[in-house]
């Protein structure tokens, strides 16, 4: 009766330490670390931002860091390196994908910059990118305004609104990807912002309202809005909005009728 007690317990501790050893291997799988004991939290050993994410040997927490979004970069890979300063995550896309973001990002980075950080693939008719619960279209084909406008109506959406520095940013990067093969050509995308004659005020397809701007002030060019067209000329049709690849994709007032790009905004379900 004694030794199968003694068999018994020796086949736990056994399988114990097998299973251990497993959690801790995926432990390392995850960049994680082990906590400093069983009852410790992986904040009280480690600081904010980090939470746990199964075991360590000895039922310590293996505590993953949560700036860093490894399984996040989709069409990508992330490797993630340690260094004194804390944990550092490089970004490679996939063949066919160039990525809009930096190339690496430390847990000090601003949130923002994580937030634009994505694969996407350069193409025709349309390159899409996602921020923040939205699809954004950038559409390569070139049409007036008009035609813009009801293209991503018939898609579900409209022509973007921008409505933070966040979401500006984040577009002027997937815009200047997009741009870079054909760079001395003009480009510009049309946006969802037009000047209501009636009210005398810029307002935005969406209905949201217009809180935010990033009117091109490059003393090289025309300070944005002048309310002439690319030639120079007024008209009572220069009302409608643009991001300008001249204007390093600031927006700048044209022609309604002018062919440009133009990016659709979709709300995902």
């Amino acid at each position: 009766m004694f030794n199968c007690l003694y068999a018994t317990l020796i086949a736990l501790i056994i399988y114990h330490e097998a299973d251990a050893g497993k959690l801790t291997r995926q432990c390392i799988a995850s960049q994680g670390r082990c906590g400093q004991t069983k009852d410790s939290t992986c904040e009280s050993s480690f600081g904010s931002g980090w939470k746990e994410s199964g075991k360590c040997c000895n039922r310590k927490p293996c505590c993953v860091s949560q700036c860093i979004p490894i399984d996040s970069l989709k069409n990508g890979s992330v490797t993630v390196t340690r260094s004194n300063d804390g944990l550092t995550a490089h970004f490679a896309c996939d063949a066919g994908f160039v990525l809009a973001g930096n190339e690496s990002l430390s847990c000090k980075s601003s949130v923002k910059h994580w937030d634009i950080l994505q694969c996407v693939k350069r193409a025709c008719p349309d390159t899409v990118a996602y921020f923040r619960g939205y699809k954004y279209t950038f559409d390569c084909s070139e049409v007036s305004r008009y035609v813009a406008h009801d293209k991503c109506r018939s898609k579900g959406g409209h022509l973007t609104s921008i409505e933070s520095e966040d979401e500006n940013d984040f577009i002027l990067v997937v815009a200047t990807l997009i741009d870079l093969p054909n760079a001395l050509k003009r480009l510009v995308y049309w946006i969802g912002l037009m000047y209501d004659d009636n009210d005398q005020s810029y307002k935005w397809d969406s209905g949201v309202p217009f809180n935010y701007s990033d009117w091109s002030q490059d003393p090289q060019y025309p300070l944005q809005p002048d309310k002439l067209d690319s030639r120079g000329e007024q008209g009572h049709n220069v009302k409608c909005v643009a991001l300008d690849h001249r204007y390093s994709n600031k927006w700048q007032d044209e022609r309604c009728s002018f062919y440009g790009k133009y990016i659709c905004k979709t709300k995902l379900t």
